[in-house]
């Protein structure tokens, strides 16, 4: 293993995370070239920062170097980087974009920082995003076009979500650029009817924030106009989530709320004691994992990493394809 690969430069460690005194403590570690975040023992880590790899065993080995802890030498790391990067960019076939169709929302959160105001996108503006995105994937081979909306809170636009999406479908299919789209929203107005409006567009997969559960969610996500957000978009995701389009369920559970998991029946959408989703053939969304405090370092319902408990999986990572520079 010596000389095969070093310690990558772009390794992010946190402080121990364990309770003090505890005999075999752990910390976090973020390989930022894959995205990819790791719970290790501190012997595993002192072992790397010293490169000893040999002290390591086989199995935690070969997942470092799956995540890119562990690298093979070269003279500069960074160029490396910037090559694969770029041979990324000339090899992807996605186009991916984020669109803000409003700059207003309801929600008054403490910790957001912009200014909403009364604004959406005229139609003016509109065209030319639709006339540069085609323009884009004309340019370039690309086979896919995802976009996803974001605000403000971007059904407060659902008008203007729904005239860019049909020009962008309308236009993909002759082009043969298959089209799909997906949502951040705060839940606020996500209801049934718009649901399948926005399901019509292809918007198949949506980002929902929950600060916590009742009164602490209320505190961080306020309505502006008055009283909290959290009893609403709970309602909302029990109301959507029950419809006829949503087919599957899906689950997250750790060692903090087994108490709170009960296998999904048949028919039944989002409960508060059963963080669950569902995902239909529209290829819809909806889901929850909660992992306090001491579920880090597993993802929800996953077994831990072999290698003699030294490394756990701590986070999930989303593959996409991306090209920003194309744009």
């Amino acid at each position: 293993m010596h000389g095969e690969y070093v310690l990558s430069r772009y390794l992010i460690a946190s402080d121990i995370v364990s309770p003090a005194h505890h005999p075999d403590p752990s910390r976090l570690l973020f390989a930022s070239r894959t995205g990819k975040s790791l719970l290790v023992k501190e012997r595993i880590y002192r072992s790397l920062l010293a490169g000893e790899f040999d002290r390591i065993d086989q199995a935690t080995l070969l997942q470092l170097r799956a995540d890119e802890v562990l690298v093979p030498p070269t003279s500069d790391e960074f160029l490396d980087l910037l090559e694969k990067n770029q041979r990324g960019i000339r090899e992807t076939h996605t186009l991916s974009l984020t669109l803000q169709p409003t700059a207003n929302c309801q929600l008054g959160c403490g910790y957001c920082g912009q200014q909403h105001v009364k604004k959406n996108l005229d139609e003016d503006t509109s065209a030319r995003i639709v006339a540069r995105i085609m323009d884009t994937l004309r340019r370039k081979s690309y086979i896919r076009l995802a976009i996803n909306w974001y605000g403000g809170e971007p059904i407060l636009a659902l008008k203007q979500i729904e005239d860019i999406s049909g020009q962008l479908i309308e236009q993909c299919g002759p082009a043969g650029v298959h089209f799909f789209a997906s949502m951040v929203t705060n839940g606020l107005s996500f209801k049934p009817d718009v649901y399948l409006r926005l399901q019509r567009q292809r918007v198949n997969s949506f980002q929902i924030t929950l600060d916590g559960i009742g009164h602490i969610h209320d505190l961080m996500r306020p309505v502006k106009a008055g009283g909290g957000s959290f009893d609403i978009i709970l309602q909302n995701l029990v109301d959507v989530t029950g419809m006829p389009e949503f087919s599957a369920n899906r689950s997250g559970v750790t060692s903090h709320n087994p108490h709170q998991y009960q296998p999904p029946q048949p028919g039944q959408g989002c409960r508060s004691d059963r963080p669950a989703g569902r995902s239909g053939a529209g290829g819809a969304q909806c889901g929850a994992g909660f992992s306090p405090g001491g579920g880090l370092g597993r993802q929800p319902g996953r077994p831990r990493q072999p290698g003699g408990g030294g490394l756990r999986r701590a986070g999930n990572r989303l593959d996409g394809a991306c090209d920003p520079a194309g744009f």
